[in-house]
């Protein structure tokens, strides 16, 4: 499929340090802006790394049945938040920002209430 071109990267930032986690977002921006047509999916549960490289957000979280209040199988997404609109994107020093941490926050709160 010409123009469907995506590359799914699963913890990338998993067990770095600071300095090679900033140079691994560095070329995940690098990678997207040399290319629109490439998507770079990143699987992760840093939240800020995730903020820091994205210019869409999707969090996935387990859905309780209304009527048993159980868990049901499998994850689905549960929010997202289109980070260009909020302009939370593009940005190589958005994570020194009030921005970037209150929306941080916020997206820490929501994941603690899906669990």
């Amino acid at each position: 499929m010409a123009g469907h071109r995506f590359i799914l990267m699963d913890e990338p930032f998993s067990g770095l340090d600071v300095l090679r986690m900033e140079q691994v977002a560095s070329l995940i921006a690098k990678l997207t802006s040399e290319d629109e047509l490439l998507t770079v999916i990143v699987v992760t549960h840093d939240i800020g790394a995730a903020i820091s490289v994205s210019d869409e957000l999707l969090l996935m979280g387990l859905e309780r049945d209304k009527e048993t209040g159980e868990f049901k199988e499998g994850a689905r997404i549960v929010a997202h938040s289109d980070l260009v609109a909020e302009g939370l994107a593009w940005d190589p020093d958005i994570r020194h920002t009030p921005r970037f941490l209150e929306h941080e926050a916020m997206v820490v709160e929501r994941f603690r209430h899906l669990c």
